[in-house]
């Protein structure tokens, strides 16, 4: 047997297809960094709202009243994120996810919580000793008292909903 030849109009479509790839790959790559920049920005101000709009919303009673914690359940459960009241000291003083807070470690040293008591609102992404997964952290000062309300989105949330775009982009480079 000889050699297998190609056909010059098959040359010609794989001379032609090579750019046409080329530049699929090109738009699928820089499609996929501002697919994911935006998405996490849009997160990051969805939580900014969230947590500044609570705080705001937050008055001395309540946070003083054996109701918080059911208070902070109801919330999270509505925007879908866990919640945290800190105290001035570091004490937690109610937690959507975790029914006995007074087990919890002391928060005061909690770098978004630092931050949010010298900024005003403070992001931070790291990883959480008491869920032991990686959170995006949004926290706020409470205004007149000195506690911070934190809502956190677990970053496997957002990695899902960035894995479907790269799956859409796939297809759109295909095609």
């Amino acid at each position: 047997m000889g050699k297998m030849r190609l056909a010059w109009s098959a040359k010609v479509f794989l001379v032609a297809i090579l750019p046409v790839l080329l530049a699929a790959a090109v738009f699928f790559l820089t499609e996929l960094r501002h697919v994911r920049e935006v998405t996490i920005e849009r997160l990051e101000s969805d939580l900014r709202a969230s947590v500044v709009t609570y705080a705001q919303l937050l008055s001395k009673r309540e946070l003083e009243s054996g109701s918080l914690q059911g208070n902070v359940a109801k919330v999270a459960e509505t925007i879908g994120n866990r919640i945290t009241i800190i105290a001035g000291d570091g004490t937690v003083l109610a937690d959507s996810d975790v029914t006995n807070v007074a087990e919890m470690e002391n928060h005061a040293n909690r770098p978004e919580v630092v931050a949010a008591r010298e900024q005003g609102v403070a992001m931070r992404r790291r990883y959480s000793r008491t869920l032991k997964r990686e959170l995006l952290y949004v926290a706020s000062s409470i205004p007149d008292h000195e506690a911070v309300v934190r809502v956190a989105q677990d970053f496997t949330e957002i990695e899902d909903e960035l894995a479907a775009s790269t799956h859409y982009l796939w297809w759109a480079a295909t095609v």
